[in-house]
């Protein structure tokens, strides 16, 4: 019985402080800016497996595409401009080490002339 109340309360623990993991863990948000020079050659050098990556680690883009940023103040934006959150910033370095680096390293690099990517954690929600 001894055994039985206390697995219950260690599981129960384990859920409390999955909760409390859940409610304080702020999203990161990845801001990406790339003038694409070759549109074609870029969408056939394996960009949707990088698209693939971001919803298989939890991020969802929330805003971008081609041609939808508007440059208000200082240099020119690129062409294509992304944001995408992700549910923490742990999700958000595995996408760029695992997916997006060795991708743009062997194949993006050479449809684009600019490419800057920017990572910023969200704040606590109040």
């Amino acid at each position: 019985m001894k055994t039985l109340i206390g697995t219950v309360a260690g599981f129960a623990l384990g859920l409390g402080a999955a909760a409390v993991y859940a409610e304080t863990s702020t999203p990161a948000f990845e801001v990406t800016e790339i003038n694409v020079v070759n549109r074609d050659g870029y969408e056939r050098s394996g960009v949707d497996k990088v698209r693939e990556s971001i919803k298989a680690n939890g991020g969802k883009i929330i805003a971008g595409g081609y041609n939808k940023a508007m440059a208000t103040y200082g240099a020119p934006a690129g062409n294509r401009f992304l944001i995408v959150m992700f549910p923490n910033k742990e999700a958000a370095e595995k996408n760029w080490k695992t997916e997006v680096m060795p991708w743009f390293n062997s194949e993006g690099h050479k449809y684009v002339d600019r490419f800057r990517s920017v990572s910023v954690e969200g704040v606590e929600s109040k």
